[in-house]
């Protein structure tokens, strides 16, 4: 796997992993760039990488600001991800393949950034892939998980939680900065991706990509229910369901089998253009 390192003028740099096809149709196809979710590495993903290179597609893997051997300016949020950070990577992984067009495949709230990020930049995604991957509203889930997030909405980063994912989520979230948190905290409070610095419900609307949104069998940190909400805010998407059989809302990246086919099968269905856009070059995009 080849790695390259991206970086923006505000001091931000990671690593970005490539894991071309060797088959002779990557050229024809467009790229898929995974966004991780908060707490979980880059290179937790590259198992999964190769997989889907060994099916004909060029596999990029995104790493998140502050995360594994990613560095961040102080502070930063939701928006500062999507036009800066993840727009470095994309438009690093288009130079690296050829301008071709590329499909991102968010994870839990790497997801919802990879969906504001096609919605602010809707010229330069063929497609969207989420895996996991909610709206985080606090009204989608059951009162006792609906209590967990508020809590954790409210800042309240003293209390202690047995051990579990949403210890791992919290403790992730606790070690990103406060405007992420805070932007984090809007989200789950209000169900709505409107920011201080940036309105997306608008943009969420007019997005018109195909979308793979994939829930995790049992999964109780991306229900049903918040996979809906998050869905509902782009009635003109043209959306493909999923159930993946239950390897856990991280787990299915180990066991990803399932997966890669259902991606796989998707990309294949999906009409793809071959009409790549410009590439997505980070001092040229609005």
């Amino acid at each position: 796997m080849e790695t390259m390192t991206v970086s923006t003028a505000d001091g931000w740099s990671a690593p970005l992993r490539l894991c071309a096809t060797r088959s002779g149709s990557g050229a024809l196809r467009p790229v898929v760039i995974v966004v991780p979710g908060i707490g979980v590495a880059a290179g937790y993903y590259e198992l999964f990488a190769r997989a889907l290179a060994n099916t004909g597609h060029d596999v990029a893997i995104a790493e998140l600001n502050g995360q594994a051997d990613g560095s961040a300016p102080a502070d930063f949020g939701y928006s500062t991800v999507v036009t800066q950070y993840l727009r470095a990577h994309i438009g690093a992984a288009q130079a690296r393949f050829g301008g071709r067009a590329v499909v991102l495949l968010g994870h839990s709230i790497g997801g919802q950034l990879a969906t504001l990020y096609a919605a602010r930049h809707p010229d330069h995604v063929r497609g969207l892939a989420l895996v996991g991957s909610c709206s985080n509203y606090q009204r989608c889930y059951r009162p006792v998980v609906r209590g967990v997030l508020l809590l954790a909405a409210s800042k309240a980063r003293n209390i202690k939680l047995p051990p579990g994912d949403i210890k791992s989520l919290w403790t992730a979230l606790c070690e990103y900065p406060s405007a992420f948190y805070q932007d984090w905290a809007h989200v789950v409070r209000s169900g709505t991706f409107t920011f201080a610095d940036a309105d997306y419900e608008n943009e969420l609307a007019r997005l018109a990509v195909d979308v793979l949104a994939i829930d995790i069998k049992n999964d109780w940190l991306a229900p049903t229910s918040s996979i809906d909400h998050l869905l509902s805010k782009m009635p003109a998407a043209r959306v493909t369901r999923w159930q993946e059989p239950g390897a856990g809302h991280n787990g299915w990246i180990l066991d990803f089998a399932p997966t890669v086919r259902q991606v796989t099968r998707w990309l294949d269905q999906i009409a793809l253009d071959t009409a790549a856009p410009a590439p997505a070059d980070p001092a040229r995009l609005p």
